[in-house]
């Protein structure tokens, strides 16, 4: 038995939707445990795209379960649509009664602020800040007092009580993948506030947003891609504005699946991860996209940063001494590499699998998922479980 914290360790979009296909091939449930619609998980299977944004990617497995547990707020609307594009029958999912509803005023309201300021914080728009306000000012609603309109009606097959069947399900020895909100840096209490979400998104937040206490938790798996993205405003001090940059971000079609707004790119930020591997306890890491740097020569790596002459080997999250950070760059040989014909990952060019062991050898955690592309099959890991 194991029950496992999947969290993404810098700002979202680190392909956390690809490695719970992946993975859920070996769980029996996936939970999402906080956040809502301003998620976009991307997956192709066989060729077909599918996006989703309330649903967890497990859905795509036969056999799995999929939770939407008490710490998430749930556009009805958008959860409806896509029960009905999945288009399959029965769709094994349980929702919270204790999670809130995202009504259309908090889109509403959420957009107005964004347009109203020169500087917002560039969120989706989908009324996530303001659900979680209402929650916190307890004038909420929960989806179990929102069953008798007509698409609560569509919901109500799948309402019950999400925090017993974890608890039952982990004492009968099943394998549970959680999946974190955002990303760590977009944190509440850790993040580049204000450029974060309002909800919990590091793994502590696994717990309280799925009712199970930290002592069911067996393990966290920390996700990155291979350099760094960013939608939105906010910090983002290894940004790429060249030819790199652009190239990175079409290769990888760094693109939002939420928003469809073009994703800010840097290099991979071994300083940043090391705040978000401490602030999390990650056990082990998946690396997403490295196919993407296919070519490039030399790949960069932040270690550290000085601020005011001072050395630092974490990023600061402090936005004043952030703006006056200089990044510490180590260029790494590049590689180039036909993916399709890697199977495990001695078969990966020297190059490649020098810049993995870099990566292990600054964080000192080993690497156990790496994704070459962007089908389901497209990787290299085994069982975490």
């Amino acid at each position: 038995m194991s029950n496992i914290i999947l969290v993404d360790l810098m700002y979202g979009d680190s392909g956390k939707g690809r490695y719970v296909d992946y993975i859920s091939q070996w769980a029996h449930t996936v939970v999402r445990t906080g956040g809502g619609a301003n998620a976009g998980h991307t997956i192709i299977v066989d060729g077909k795209k599918i996006v989703l944004h309330l649903i967890p990617s497990g859905v795509l497995r036969s056999g799995v379960t999929c939770v939407l547990a008490d710490g998430m707020v749930i556009d009805p609307e958008v959860l409806v649509q896509e029960i009905e594009m999945l288009g399959f029958s029965p769709i094994k999912l349980m929702i919270s009664p204790h999670a809130h509803v995202v009504f259309p005023y908090h889109k509403e309201l959420d957009a107005s602020r964004e347009n109203a300021v020169k500087n917002p914080i560039g969120t989706t728009k989908r009324g996530i800040g303001p659900c979680y306000e209402s929650k916190a000012a307890r004038s909420g609603v929960r989806i179990e007092n929102y069953l008798d309109t007509p698409l609560g009606e569509k919901l109500r097959p799948f309402v019950r009580d999400t925090s017993r069947y974890l608890w039952n399900a982990t004492r009968a020895d099943k394998n549970i993948l959680f999946e974190g909100a955002q990303g760590t840096f977009l944190d509440i209490d850790h993040g580049t506030y204000p450029y974060v979400t309002s909800s919990s998104t590091v793994a502590g937040g696994a717990c309280t947003g799925s009712g199970l206490g930290p002592t069911c938790m067996d393990g966290v798996v920390g996700i990155t891609k291979a350099y760094t993205t960013r939608v939105g405003n906010g910090p983002l001090p290894t940004e790429l504005f060249d030819e790199v940059g652009e190239q990175i971000r079409k290769v990888g079609k760094e693109y939002g699946a939420t928003t469809g707004r073009d994703r800010r790119v840097g290099w991979l930020d071994a300083a940043a991860l090391r705040v978000a591997c401490r602030l999390n306890g990650v056990d082990s890491l998946a690396i997403t996209k490295l196919d993407v740097l296919n070519g490039i020569n030399p790949i960069k790596v932040c270690i550290g940063y000085k601020v005011n002459g001072e050395h630092r080997d974490e990023m600061p999250l402090n936005l004043n001494e952030l703006e006056l950070a200089i990044p510490n760059y180590v260029g790494l040989a590049g590689f180039n590499c036909d993916f399709s014909k890697v199977k495990e990952r001695r078969d990966l060019p020297a190059e490649a699998r020098n810049y993995l062991s870099f990566i292990e050898g600054e964080l000192y955690i080993p690497i156990e998922f790496i994704s070459l592309g962007p089908d389901r099959n497209e990787a290299i890991g085994g069982n975490p479980f």
